[in-house]
Parts: structure tokens; sequence; C-alpha cells
């Protein structure tokens, strides 16, 4: 996106080989968490109206209490990252990430993700309308989500997914 990410921050929360880091479950906690953002874009808003400098428009955020799961990771050695170490806090209810905390080089705290979600009744399954990862020390951010218009969302298609061709009968005969 614009250097306030790495690759491995994507895809909802961690992208990367799993062993080359170390993990530890740190237990659970409630926080406020963004949850059921069903209003957080405006359709057809400009993005300057959306993008405010230093973070998104706040009240058209929504956060509930909710329990998480916190899951710290650390690289292995010899793995060259620029993160020392960073934790994860899952949505006890939908396992799906909520946000999470990067600390650098030195140990400090330097960016945080905020995972914005909400639930499609017509797929059925929950979705991140935003993603927005913060640096700390710059004060930027990049957001991945927003520029809602009436295109876009009606260019949300079922996909057609059988959950018949999930079940261990069905990946045992496509593996044959």
């Amino acid at each position: 996106m614009d250097g306030e990410s790495t690759m491995d921050d994507l895809a909802q929360e961690f992208r990367g080989p799993i062993n080359d880091w170390n993990w530890k479950f740190l237990g659970r906690r409630e926080m406020y968490i963004p949850v059921n953002n069903f209003d957080l874009w405006e359709l057809g808003a400009p993005d300057e109206k959306e993008c405010l400098p230093g973070d998104i428009v706040p009240d058209r955020a929504r956060y509930e209490l909710r329990r998480v799961w916190v899951v710290e990771g650390t690289p292995r050695e010899g793995l060259e990252h620029p993160y020392s170490r960073r934790v994860g806090y899952y949505d006890e209810d939908t396992w799906q990430p909520a946000g999470g905390d990067r600390y650098d080089r030195r140990g400090n705290l330097w960016r945080m993700i905020e995972y914005y979600t909400s639930y499609d009744y017509c797929q059925k399954f929950r979705l991140s309308v935003a993603q927005i990862y913060l640096n700390l020390e710059s004060g930027r951010y990049e957001l991945s989500g927003g520029c809602r218009t009436e295109e876009t969302i009606t260019a949300i298609h079922d996909a057609g997914i059988d959950p018949a061709d999930f079940t261990v009968q069905a990946l045992r005969k496509a593996g044959r």
C-alpha cells in the first residue's frame, strides 16, 4: 500500500510462514473493538469527507465491548523483520482479527491495526469493510476499504460456494 504496513500485515492479521515466528497465547481480555460497522462509509461520499488527517471519521465507527483472545508473535532467531513483536486481538465470537499492535526493533509500539467488520446477511458471513494501519511515530495511516458508490455495492456477487464441497467426503473425493 503506502509503506505503513508490511506484506504479512495484510490478509486479516498475518500472512507468511507461520513457523518463522514464536507464538504465545497471552490469554483473554475484554476490550472495545470495531464490530457491526454497517454505516462506516457513506454511500458516494468523497474520500476527503471520510478520511481525515490522522484518522477516519470517528463518529461513523462502531465499537462494542467484547472478549478477545490475545496472541503474541516474536520472530525466530535469524529472521530479518521490522517487527520485534506483534500482538493480535481476535474476537472470541467470530475468531476474526479485531486489531493488532506492532513493535519496532527497539521494542517500542510503532504501529497499530484495526479491522472494521460487519455481517453480510445475504451471503451469511462476516466481512471486513475496512482495515486501518496507523503509524504512531509519523501520524500517517493506510486505509483499505471505503470509496463506496452504488456501483461498488451492486458489484458484490454471490460466489456460489456450496458448503457440501467442504465436507470430509468431498475433500477425499477431490484428493483422489
